[in-house]
């Protein structure tokens, strides 16, 4: 049933590639994989869980700290959103990383960068805190 609200037309998602979903505090928080257009500007939209109508787009696409170029995956503790970034995007081949944000989408912090040492990551396809 949620699934109509961005399948079936939704303005603000319809050709938005959609990689992951959370929620929390009755809000729906999708991640979107990109790329951007003018009629999917946002890496993460946020949704009502009861009405499911667009409340807010969430970041912006950009290689700059705080940007996603490549979303793939999100969770959250009920404070904060974790987003994912894999490396399969051509044009910001280092990000491999994990971005926390606030849930109205303030930058708190990232970590790691693309590679196989420590600290390093290469695609990343889910994330989960506990």
């Amino acid at each position: 049933m949620a699934q109509a609200a961005w399948v079936d037309g939704d303005e603000h998602t319809q050709d938005a590639a959609i990689r992951g979903m959370c929620a929390t505090g009755g809000n729906l928080y999708l991640v979107n994989n990109g790329p951007y257009s003018e009629e999917c500007p946002f890496p993460i939209y946020k949704y009502s869980c009861s009405t499911l109508l667009f409340v807010k787009g969430i970041g912006e696409f950009s290689g700059e700290e705080g940007g996603f170029a490549c979303p793939s995956a999100i969770c959250t503790d009920g404070t904060n959103l974790y987003i994912t970034e894999d490396d399969g995007d051509p044009y910001y081949p280092s990000l491999a990383d994990i971005q926390k944000v606030l849930l109205d989408g303030t930058f708190v912090w990232k970590v790691g960068t693309q590679g196989e040492d420590d600290d390093e990551f290469n695609v990343m396809w889910g994330i989960c805190v506990g």
